[in-house]
């Protein structure tokens, strides 16, 4: 939601605000669209005229490949809204990582989330892993609240319990993927 503020006051009047991608963000050349309309990051962006004491609200930000890319990864997309008449004051960013899966691989089933244990769960330290039918965990990924993945292994022989080390991981909100044979199950994990 954003809303018509100036110096924390609603703003009485209407007041012209801009969507823009920052092109130095999409090094990969993802298609950003806002409503429709594409932020390519090379002009002033889409405008939005907001009422009085008003706001803008679900707005829609579709992120696509370009046709016949390959790239599959667009880390740290910075979407921004700001005023052209007080750029410095008035303006806010959002950042956003979008992820593809590869549509040649083979793919994995999800599996029943409850089936995975994970302990202990908030952890600083040993995080254990292991699936409660039994069955062998051939890997795990290990990303940050945004997607970013910030450990990857995969097993040369597969595991029944997964030991993983968290001493190094930033204290935070993670998602844990763990995979076994084509199924993956994942789990919250929190670190402190």
């Amino acid at each position: 939601m954003v809303q018509t503020q100036a110096d924390g006051i609603n703003c009485n009047e209407e007041r012209q605000y801009f969507l823009k991608l920052n092109a130095q963000s999409n090094l990969n050349g993802a298609e950003v669209r806002a409503a429709g309309v594409a932020l390519n990051g090379n002009d002033l962006g889409q405008e939005f005229n907001i009422a009085a004491n008003s706001c803008v609200e679900d707005l829609i930000i579709n992120v696509t490949q370009q046709q016949g890319s390959t790239e599959l990864e667009y880390p740290g997309l910075e979407i921004f809204l700001y005023s052209l008449c007080d750029p410095d004051q008035i303006s806010s960013s959002v950042f956003a990582s979008v992820f593809f899966g590869d549509p040649s691989g083979v793919k994995d089933v999800r599996g029943d989330d409850a089936n995975m244990t994970v302990y202990p769960n908030p952890t600083s330290g040993i995080l254990m892993v292991q699936l409660n039918d039994a069955s062998v965990i051939d890997g795990y990924t290990l990303r940050d609240i945004t997607g970013v993945v910030v450990s990857h292994t995969d097993f040369k022989i597969p595991v029944h319990v997964a030991e993983l080390k968290m001493h190094s991981v930033p204290d935070g909100v993670y998602i844990l993927e763990a995979r076994s044979e084509k199924q993956f199950y994942a789990k919250k994990v929190i670190v402190q």
